[in-house]
């Protein structure tokens, strides 16, 4: 551990929000004729192969009978369970009333029969896995959970407020409808520098592209070797600078390293002719030789997340195939390397929606933010 002076103790101010121009740039494609074309693919194959239907749906009435009669001998006596992480029927009131543990055991049994259907029919793996997509959301919103008369949480708090939830629900969803978007959280009860991002550090340097922020030390002596957190260019740098009890900065600070974010800039007009290797160039390698001649060290240690990773990583390949010193270690958080599985929004992104984007952008362009945010949305 080495002494050194505190940097100025100041809350970092950033700039707030994704991209102000509103743009032409649309969410992330619904394959409509794709999910058509597989869905009619899998009637074809039922319709050659019923067993595949009746025999799940005689399974399926069975387990429903035989939890009805279970709910005969003890109405608390519950057959068929929630898988463990689904918390939509953790409460109680589902157990309590026999009308609600049977609708909960029925819904669970049907889901289960929908999805052997689909796992067991014989259908291409990228058919298999867009149905499984687009089932999984209907069967979530088919859930009695999501349906106030089903609910018995719903119908408990009703009773409690006197009415008031469902009138304050009502709001909700006619605010959601206004805005054509679920709202997660309160957009409006976070303050930057007041109760999100309030670990003291300052802006260091910047480019086009990036701010580096470094962070006040929290302790007498610090780590010789500082740490550089490059975080996803579609996040906001306090995503992992939140409230004291949830940050990650202050941890590590508490923990006696200095530290070093990457804070990317809202992309605007002048940055559509920017491409992979201005990001590499200017949110990581010009990040980390700043952070080693602030410290005077030769070794810095890097942290990616998300996409920053990725970054983090191809710069760290790049640097060392060219003979030069890039991090001394990486730590990779949700971090994907290997796109040849990209997962569920893999289903949207195919080679046809690749060609019409590299066209719409051959001469540069920006994705505007909001639509970005509904794709995500559409994804959760």
């Amino acid at each position: 551990m080495s002494k050194r002076a505190q940097p100025e103790s100041a809350s970092v101010a950033a700039e707030e929000s994704g991209a102000d121009n509103p743009g032409n740039a649309p969410m992330l494609p619904f394959p409509a004729k794709k999910i058509a074309a597989a869905w009619g693919r899998l009637m074809e194959e039922m319709s050659r192969r019923p067993d595949l239907w009746i025999t799940a749906a005689q399974e399926a009435q069975t387990l429903q009978m035989q939890a009805l009669a279970a709910m005969g001998q003890d109405p608390k006596n519950i057959l068929v369970a929630p898988q463990p992480g689904d918390r939509r029927f953790n409460s109680p009131a589902w157990r309590d009333s026999p009308f609600h543990a049977f609708l909960m055991q029925s819904y669970l049994v049907n889901s289960d029969l929908i999805r052997r259907v689909l796992r067991d029919a014989n259908l291409p793996e990228h058919d298999r896995k867009l149905l499984q997509f687009v089932v999984n959301q209907q069967i979530d919103a088919l859930s009695p959970a999501n349906f106030p008369a089903a609910n018995p949480e719903v119908l408990q708090t009703a009773v409690q407020t006197g009415g008031q939830s469902l009138v304050d629900g009502a709001k909700n969803f006619a605010r959601d409808l206004q805005n054509k978007t679920v709202q997660n959280t309160d957009t409006n009860a976070f303050q930057i520098g007041k109760n999100i991002a309030v670990s003291p550090g300052k802006i260091v340097a910047q480019n086009d592209l990036v701010q580096l922020i470094q962070y006040a030390p929290q302790t007498p002596k610090i780590r010789a070797k500082p740490l550089l957190i490059v975080p996803p260019c579609i996040n906001k740098f306090y995503i992992l600078d939140l409230r004291p009890q949830n940050s990650l900065v202050a941890d590590l600070t508490r923990a006696g390293f200095t530290v070093f974010m990457v804070s990317w800039v809202n992309a605007a007009p002048e940055h559509r002719q920017k491409n992979w290797d201005d990001y590499l160039r200017l949110g990581v390698m010009d990040p980390l030789e700043i952070a080693r001649d602030i410290c005077g060290q030769a070794g810095v240690n890097a942290m990616g997340f998300c996409v920053g990773g990725t970054l983090l990583a191809c710069a760290q390949a790049i640097l060392t195939a060219e003979g030069k010193r890039g991090a001394d270690s990486l730590t990779l958080l949700t971090t994907l390397l290997d796109f040849s599985d990209s997962g569920e929004i893999g289903l949207f992104m195919d080679e046809d929606v690749v060609r019409e984007y590299e066209s719409r952008y051959a001469e540069g362009g920006l994705l505007d933010g909001r639509d970005l945010a509904r794709g995500f949305a559409s994804l959760r």
